[in-house]
């Protein structure tokens, strides 16, 4: 089986719902994750994207990520903020 590319992924997928740089794709509320994955929160598609190459994709609970995120997001911040600690 040949490796997905991120051409075939679009073409299935459609656009991502966010890019977090410029490898990074992500899929919020996945409607093809299946009836377990989704009562077990796995709802979230991540494609990791390099040119056109797939490196990695999962499925992944939509909350922890959303965390992740968000908390990536305030410590990058609070780096860029002078007088902070990390500065």
């Amino acid at each position: 089986m040949r490796a997905p590319t991120a051409a075939s992924v679009l073409a299935r997928y459609g656009p991502p719902s966010q890019r977090v740089g410029a490898d990074l794709w992500i899929y919020w509320s996945f409607p093809r994750a299946g009836v377990a994955a989704l009562r077990a929160g796995y709802d979230t598609l991540v494609v990791h994207v390099v040119g056109d190459d797939v490196r990695a994709i999962r499925l992944v609970n939509g909350d922890a990520l959303r965390a992740l995120l968000r908390s990536v997001g305030e410590a990058n911040r609070a780096a860029a903020t002078p007088g902070t600690a990390g500065s």
